[in-house]
């Protein structure tokens, strides 16, 4: 592990993408640019170099099927659709297993992985805790600190291991122990996107792509100017530019998440409380890791991996070496220093 500080303000991992455009150059070249919204957040797919065997195709469609994917994605697993496969699940208030879709099966399960991972640090079922610390308000003028006897109220109906999952002759279900749990897969739903998205446009038969949505995103090949994809590490002040990049590093055929603390918050009494919550204690991460970036294979496991590491802070490294995935740590030693904190193969640091 390597540690370097840098005499810099706080935390983000802010995607440096290089330009990508649909090309008049070369008659054999194809390729497209798709940017909109989803999820709450902008997205933007990027793809170019078909197979010889297929030059010349179509791709006029690849937008609508890269939009019509997104929809699907949010009708499975969005919270703040009422008709959500997700939010009928949490509304229906049962012990008997409840009959999902694969794919909701298959996020859940990850989640759930990641959750027994960290001891409950990290915790799917903590919804009903986020919401009643006021962190999906807008306004946080009038916060106030819960009491002792209120967090424990609420964390009867939280924790991972009140959710089972079946799987039985090719159907799956859920089964909640606590009718009263309440499942958010907001912190691994961009990943799995951005993942399926990558899939689709693979399938297509294109070779180069990126995908991002929200800062998560999955590469593949090479850019259209034919280096590897780049990502730039961005100022972690809140007061930052979204193009004031710190440095540059390339990647390529793999996914990077990040997660931070610095953007949801309030403070109370001159304390400063992070929307990061942690599953055990019910109570907003206290460590001085502001940010966390993961390099693995699928921009699913790298999501939630980021919210893990930022959840347990230095702690999380013995189980990310494990596991050998790459990670890059932002930690806060007093108002505009900070250390970084990386592992042994997070890419070499390029000029921007």
């Amino acid at each position: 592990m390597k540690v370097l500080i840098y005499k810099l303000n706080i935390l983000l991992i802010f995607l440096s993408f290089l330009n990508i455009y649909v090309c008049g150059g070369a008659a054999e070249y194809k390729g497209g640019v798709y940017k909109g919204t989803t999820m709450g957040t902008s997205f933007t797919a990027k793809w170019h170099n078909i197979p010889q065997k297929r030059q010349g195709q179509n791709n006029e469609n690849l937008p609508s099927m890269i939009e019509n994917k997104l929809k699907k994605l949010n009708q499975i697993y969005s919270t703040f659709d009422k008709n959500s496969e997700l939010s009928k699940i949490n509304s229906v208030k049962t012990t008997k297993p409840i009959e999902i879709s694969k794919t909701l099966y298959m996020v859940i399960k990850e989640a759930l992985s990641i959750s027994k991972l960290s001891d409950g640090t990290y915790d799917v079922t903590i919804g009903p805790l986020v919401d009643f610390w006021g962190f999906g308000s807008k306004d946080k003028k009038n916060a106030k600190l819960p009491s002792k006897q209120e967090i424990l109220k609420i964390k009867e109906n939280t924790g991972y291991k009140k959710i089972v999952l079946i799987n039985k002759e090719d159907k799956y279900f859920v089964r909640k122990i606590n009718p009263d749990i309440q499942i958010n897969l907001s912190s691994i739903a961009k990943g799995h996107a951005v993942d399926e998205i990558a899939r689709l446009i693979k399938k297509e038969g294109w070779i180069n792509y990126l995908v991002e949505i929200g800062g998560e995103i999955v590469t593949a090949g090479v850019s259209n100017s034919e280096k590897n994809w780049r990502a730039g590490i961005n100022l972690p002040d809140k007061k930052a530019a979204l193009d004031e990049v710190l440095s540059v590093v390339e990647i390529t055929d793999k996914a990077l998440a990040t997660s931070g603390t610095y953007r949801n918050y309030f403070t109370i009494e001159d304390k400063t409380f992070s929307h990061i919550l942690n599953g055990k204690t019910g109570y907003p991460t206290e460590h001085k890791i502001v940010s966390v970036s993961i390099i693995a294979k699928s921009c699913m496991q790298a999501d939630a991996l980021a919210t893990m590491a930022l959840v347990l802070g230095r702690e999380s490294i013995s189980l990310l070496d494990k596991d050998g995935i790459e990670y890059l740590f932002l930690e806060s030693t007093n108002s505009q220093d900070f250390t970084i904190i990386k592992s042994k193969n997070w890419p070499q640091v390029i000029d921007n």
